[in-house]
């Protein structure tokens, strides 16, 4: 069934920073467990953003979690009928991701999150009469000391209380949800500024933490963020969100090559800068090529996983079959060893400086990391 409000997150793209910005803040908090899985990330689709873990082919749905990311300027979530339109909303992607024709494992199953920056207090407090028969008031608070919550294993009282608004608002709006759903409901608070600019600061410092090795984490995050920001622009086609419509997704394993690869082009950086006072007399380096070496090396590799390039493919093919690392003493000498016997075997039509360049970086990506996959992402 057609349903226009799947696309009013694409149409009005301002002020949605914070689900992008949430999805990407789950990834690095928790990247030790996603690293692992296979999956693929949705934004602006069934909900705000959700993962979908699948078999290793992507064909069949394991489980989803879905997370409806909202903030509260100076206020609090409380259970009344603004909070009951959201819940019902949640529990009806449950009920869509049920019915979507994506195959699913025989125990699927999936997580329905209300993720906020913001405090959430729910309470129940009995009348007099309630009081007289002995009920007490209940609450629970959702915050950094009580950071997640099951809604199942809420007080019966403050379950109840949710379920009245929810059909409250149903009744308002003709419309029915499977109360079943509330079973797959959680409740996340997240330590997360309220601004998009505080919010982008938290994830460098985050990305600074959880990655040390990446030398400019600025530059890792801002492009984490341009990849999101690929499927989050792209429309619903006929304003229906299934999970087979691969335009919506983002691979877990580009993701977790966007990281390798980030960290393949950071250490690289981290070898030029180290050696950079040899390097640059050595190999004729102007000193404006010196100063944009960060985007030189990044340019470098953009040339690396382009097969079309025939004499960085060249140049990349004889760092992979010889190995000098026991031949020479300092990376300075191992570079121009290469260099040398590049231009004595092969006809390459680079200019020096590019073919220095091409060199390090094939050096670093296939003897320094040795990984298998990143070097799979280059043709090697």
């Amino acid at each position: 069934m057609s349903d226009k409000a799947v696309n009013a997150g694409v149409t009005a793209q301002t002020g949605f920073e914070l689900q992008r910005n949430c999805a990407l803040l789950l990834l690095l908090e928790n990247y030790d467990f996603y690293k692992n899985k296979d999956f693929f990330l949705c934004i602006e689709h069934q909900d705000d953003f959700l993962y979908a873990f699948t078999t290793d082919d992507y064909k069949t749905l394991l489980g989803v979690s879905t997370y409806q990311s909202k903030k509260k300027s100076g206020s609090v979530w409380k259970i009344n009928a603004d909070f009951g339109e959201v819940i019902t909303k949640i529990l009806g992607v449950g009920t869509t991701l049920r019915k979507d024709d994506m195959p699913k494992s025989d125990n699927y199953n999936h997580i329905l999150t209300f993720i906020s920056n913001t405090h959430m207090a729910f309470e129940y407090n009995p009348n007099k009469n309630q009081k007289n028969k002995g009920e007490k008031p209940e609450a629970c608070h959702i915050n950094e000391h009580n950071e997640k919550q099951i809604f199942k294993d809420l007080p019966q009282n403050i379950r109840d209380r949710f379920n009245l608004q929810v059909q409250k608002h149903c009744q308002s709006k003709s419309i029915t949800v499977d109360e079943t759903e509330f079973d797959s409901l959680n409740f996340q608070w997240i330590d997360f500024p309220i601004t998009a600019k505080k919010q982008k600061e938290a994830l460098i410092g985050l990305m600074s933490t959880n990655f040390s090795h990446v030398v400019d984490p600025k530059a890792s995050v801002e492009l984490f963020i341009e990849l999101f920001k690929r499927v989050e622009q792209r429309y619903n086609q006929k304003n229906i969100a299934r999970l087979l419509d691969e335009t919506k997704r983002l691979y877990g394993h580009d993701l977790k090559k966007t990281l390798e690869i980030i960290q393949v082009e950071q250490k690289t950086y981290e070898k030029w800068r180290n050696n950079a006072e040899t390097f640059a007399p050595t190999f004729r380096i102007p000193f404006l090529v010196q100063e944009s070496a960060k985007d030189k090396i990044r340019e470098t590799f953009e040339y690396l996983k382009d097969l079309t390039n025939l004499d960085h493919m060249k140049i990349q093919k004889f760092v992979q079959d010889n190995d000098y690392r026991s031949d020479y003493f300092s990376l300075v000498e191992l570079v121009k060893g290469y260099i040398s016997e590049i231009k004595k075997s092969e006809h390459i039509n680079l200019n020096d400086i590019d073919i220095f360049f091409t060199c390090l970086c094939a050096y670093v990506l296939m003897w320094n990391f040795m990984m298998r996959e990143v070097c799979d992402n280059y043709q090697i």
